[in-house]
């Protein structure tokens, strides 16, 4: 029986020679393609914990409460055509100001309007070891985006993400 622990450090010891090649070659070709590529995205997903912010965007209407939901692409590999809140991944260079950004940018803005809060942090083993750090922005009841829509809370999407419905519904 092999002792795992032992086992890793074996291996990390006989990839380090290459390790240092490797990374700079992923930084040389995320910095060109402003992304790294899938494959080596879905195998780090599956080993270290990603930072994943997600944006919960609710508004209180005379309906109730309503929170805002962007669907993803049709060829999306994990969760083609499903419903989700704005989300996206933060890379190892990332500011906060870049997430806020990009939040920005699923929203359909320039800027968001405000700082949103962080409401909770959550742990999925769904899709890989993603760390949800969802935050919370509050809008007017008049607000709409043109990326999404808004559904009201207790009538959410059936096409909705599974661990996100999920999370909401232990949160509301």
């Amino acid at each position: 029986m092999y002792d795992v622990s032992n086992m890793k450090r074996f291996l990390l010891f006989l990839l380090r020679p290459i390790a240092s090649p490797i990374f700079s070659l992923l930084q040389k070709y995320q910095s060109t393609h402003h992304r790294l590529p899938e494959w080596y995205f879905f195998a780090l997903e599956r080993t270290v914990p990603i930072p994943a912010f997600e944006l919960l965007v609710t508004k209180k209407t005379n309906e109730g409460e309503q929170i805002f939901l962007i669907k993803r692409p049709a060829d999306d590999p994990t969760w083609p055509s499903l419903w989700h809140f704005p989300g996206t991944i933060q890379r190892y260079f990332d500011t906060f100001e870049d997430i806020e950004k990009r939040w920005a940018e699923e929203l359909g803005l320039r800027s968001l309007p405000q700082k949103p809060k962080l409401l909770t942090i959550r742990f999925d083993e769904d899709r890989g070891r993603h760390a949800h750090l969802l935050h919370h922005l509050e809008v007017s009841a008049e607000t709409e985006f043109p990326t999404g829509s808004f559904f009201p809370v207790d009538d959410l999407p059936n096409d909705m993400i599974t661990f996100e419905k999920r999370q909401l519904q232990e949160i509301l």
